[in-house]
């Protein structure tokens, strides 16, 4: 969808959408939604407020859009506003007393449950796919431990396949300290995963 340079039609779809088309601007939404929701519900750990930092993040964005001047691509440019978002929100939740422990989502009953996570293997038998599932799960929790820093860097990088250039626009670093960082946050989950012999 996303690659180092957006493409020609993601262009006109993005000046269609600075001249004001809403439909153009709904479709790009659509484009980014998952990964702007994904990077804030990795960094706020809470579902309702993930969702409300991904809609402050659009808001932004249609105020800004008109501005914006394809020096880097769309998918960065609107990750490092969403940081940007969630940086703000976690402020004013600096006194929240729930703090979430795992990669878990509220369901529509207000009910605390892990993520889904589909298995698009049709060939795997069911004892196979909860075996995958209870791996994915124990990751995660370990990913849930890392500091924000890394956690967030795992997101970007072996989750959303970001490149560090794209990565280092959306955190606002150099490439060199994507590439540490990166290395110094999959050292530290990989000691986890050896600690709870996972792996």
């Amino acid at each position: 969808m996303f690659d180092k340079k957006d493409s020609k039609e993601l262009q006109a779809q993005i000046r269609a959408a600075q001249q004001g088309d809403e439909r153009a601007f709904e479709q790009l939404l659509t484009l980014l939604e998952r990964s702007v929701y994904r990077l804030a519900f990795s960094m706020l750990r809470h579902k309702q407020d993930a969702e409300d930092a991904t809609q402050e993040t659009f808001i932004k964005l249609w105020r800004t859009l008109p501005s914006y001047r394809f020096e880097c691509p769309i998918l960065p440019y609107v990750l490092k506003m969403t940081r940007t978002t969630v940086l703000d929100m976690q402020r004013k939740l600096a006194r929240r007393a729930e703090h979430e422990t795992s990669l878990t989502v509220e369901n529509e009953a207000g009910e605390r449950v892990e993520m889904d996570v589909a298995d698009t293997d049709d060939q795997s038998d069911p004892a196979a796919h909860l075996s995958k599932m209870e791996l994915i799960a124990q990751v995660r929790r370990a990913i849930d431990e890392l500091p924000p820093e890394h956690r967030e860097i795992i997101l970007l990088k072996d989750m959303q396949g970001l490149s560090y250039e794209q990565i280092a626009r959306a955190l606002d670093i150099e490439a060199g300290t994507v590439a540490s960082r990166l290395a110094r946050a999959r050292k530290n989950l990989e000691k986890i995963l050896k600690t709870r012999k996972i792996f």
